[in-house]
């Protein structure tokens, strides 16, 4: 949980978008919502050397726990790319291979803000292979699944899935995932709002 320092005792959840560093720093991924309250408080008010105040975690679903080393398929909606990103880093720091596909949603190019970065991850790590989808490729993405680009993709057999994104792509993602025969023991995911 996150609080701005203009908007005392208004708290959003924002996940990390790194593994932890030495130095202790946070990157967070934050997208100034139209109407949002805390979003563009932070996104238009905040300056270098302000402090914001970090509450306790939420949520453990999209933690990299015991998967018995499972390949994955990370699945990120928007700034949903946080924790996916966090959990790249924390596989390359750990040095175990395992193969992972991260496929990323955005309604436009603009979306993808950070896909040089994880082009970036994907040349210095050949376990990874990123997959942007824009637009029309993501199911015109704001509230509708990513399942069907991911599931036509590849055959995903035994690899864990996480996903990140709005709560309804998450929902309907989920949802089609699940249908389609993903077991629930391999689907990660927030409920969080």
């Amino acid at each position: 949980m996150v609080e701005a320092p203009m908007l005392p005792s208004t708290w959003r959840a924002f996940t990390p978008a790194n593994a932890p560093r030495a130095d202790g720093t946070i990157e967070f991924h934050v997208r100034a919502v139209d109407g949002g309250l805390v979003s563009p408080a932070l996104v238009y008010g905040l300056r270098q050397g302000d402090v914001l105040r970090l509450g306790a975690p939420v949520g453990e679903r999209l933690t990299l726990g015991p998967s018995g080393g499972r390949d994955l398929v990370l699945i990120a909606g928007g700034t949903g790319l946080a924790p996916m990103r966090a959990s790249v880093e924390e596989i390359a720091r750990s040095g175990r291979q395992r193969r992972v596909d991260l496929f990323v949603g955005a309604r436009d190019t603009h979306g993808l803000y950070d896909l040089p970065a994880l082009r970036q991850l994907a040349q210095a790590h050949p376990w990874l292979h990123i997959t942007p989808l824009v637009g029309a490729d993501a199911g015109t993405f704001a509230n509708r699944s990513l399942a069907g680009p991911v599931l036509r993709a590849a055959d995903w057999s035994g690899r864990s899935f996480y996903v990140c994104g709005s709560p309804p792509m998450v929902s309907t993602t989920v949802r089609d995932l699940a249908q389609a025969g993903i077991p629930h023991d391999v689907l990660h995911f927030e409920d969080i709002q």
